[in-house]
């Protein structure tokens, strides 16, 4: 991590999660980011991973980032990433459709989706 960057310490700040998300990185003598900001699990398997594959008590991100996660809550994550990829098509194909039904279309899905709004209540209060 680059010395500029918001997110670089002298060690005395632990992050909560290890993953970062760069936006410019700089090749001087070393390679460094500058642009970072911080990701969670859930971020890497909502918007950065082309492939899940569960292992026994931990999954695997396109075959090389080890997270510990039960399966189901990984499987629970991988639908919900299908259905924003879908929603997102159906915004981008229909650049008129109301924020508000979009809304409303979310809204239900997570309610009518037991094991998602578990997860998301958990995780909010943990």
């Amino acid at each position: 991590m680059h010395k500029s960057s918001t997110n670089c310490t002298n060690g005395s700040y632990i992050f909560p999660s290890p993953y970062f998300a760069y936006g410019e990185k700089i090749k001087t003598k070393v390679i460094a980011a500058k642009t970072t900001t911080m990701v969670s699990p859930i971020h890497l398997i909502l918007f950065g991973s082309s492939s899940v594959i569960h292992h026994g008590d931990h999954i695997l991100l396109d075959e090389w980032i080890p997270l510990k996660m039960p399966g189901q809550t990984a499987a629970v994550l991988c639908g919900l990433r299908k259905a924003l990829e879908e929603l997102l098509m159906k915004c981008a194909e229909c650049p008129n459709i109301s924020t508000n039904l979009v809304v409303s279309v979310v809204c239900s899905s997570l309610l009518s989706n037991r094991s998602l709004l578990h997860l998301l209540l958990t995780s909010i209060t943990t």
